[in-house]
């Protein structure tokens, strides 16, 4: 439902802890019990309107957009390509990672549901960059930057590679 009814005396609580947990919420004033609904930029929710999206994939992209992180799980088959792209911000720097069979088809979600910005589908395990202002880059896990060796292993620490801030990444 991407929202979440709860008692009035438990709701500073849940809103509360919500915070802490990073998401952004917002709560009808005055009301007995209602929905916590995270907020989202305009841009989004202007483009979470879109007549091509069906009413739940408006709810999705409104739920996306006012969060940091997120982990959108709907089944397969109903458009979770299409509401990631439109949360995107205006202007946003986006990485895509998915499988290099699907790379073509988030090249044409892209220019079908984000015509603003740019894509640009990497290739080759050195071609790695991170995007510029309003682009979308797209590869498959093997031109990620691979983990240093260190001692017997692998250190989590390397392995784990620093996001530029206001980069947004999508996993599929």
């Amino acid at each position: 439902l991407k929202q979440w009814r709860v008692p009035a005396g438990a709701r500073g609580v849940v809103a509360e802890a919500l915070k802490q947990a990073g998401f952004a919420v917002s709560c009808p004033s005055g009301a007995e019990a209602g929905p916590v609904t995270p907020t989202a930029p305009p841009e989004a929710l202007q483009r979470a309107q879109d007549t091509r999206l069906y009413p739940f994939q408006r709810v999705g992209v409104a739920w996306l957009a006012g969060r940091e992180r997120a982990l959108l799980a709907d089944p397969m088959g109903l458009g979770k390509t299409a509401q990631a792209l439109a949360a995107l911000p205006d202007g946003g720097r986006t990485v895509v990672v998915c499988p290099s069979t699907l790379k073509l088809n988030w090249q044409a979600e892209a220019a079908r549901w984000r015509p603003d910005l740019k894509t640009s589908v990497l290739a080759g395990r050195k071609s790695f960059r991170w995007p510029a202002p309003g682009e979308i880059v797209v590869l498959n896990p093997s031109i990620l930057p691979k983990a240093k060796k260190q001692g017997r292993g692998y250190s989590l620490a390397a392995a784990l590679l620093p996001v530029p801030e206001g980069v947004y990444v999508i996993a599929d």
